[in-house]
């Protein structure tokens, strides 16, 4: 996904296709746009970096844990 808040420029992937030290450019070379902030999950923890210019914040866990998170043995709060 992609939007706009004021003129902050977001993109947001689900997570399990990318790493983080990948993403920014992975996501800029598909879409051919620029981004502020790429905003992802699926690792279930917190991350927080910046990559030329592009803060990368990967969210611990919008639900917690479910099965899919147990059998990979992954275990958060949600957040």
């Amino acid at each position: 996904m992609t939007f706009s808040v004021f003129k902050w420029r977001f993109a947001g992937v689900h997570g399990d296709l990318d790493k983080l030290n990948t993403v920014v450019k992975n996501v800029s070379l598909m879409t051919r746009q620029n981004y502020d902030v790429i905003l992802t999950s699926h690792l279930h923890h917190l991350t927080i970096d910046e990559e030329n210019k592009t803060l990368v914040v990967s969210n611990p866990s919008l639900m917690g844990t479910d099965d899919l998170a147990e059998k990979m043995r992954k275990n958060s709060y949600a957040a």
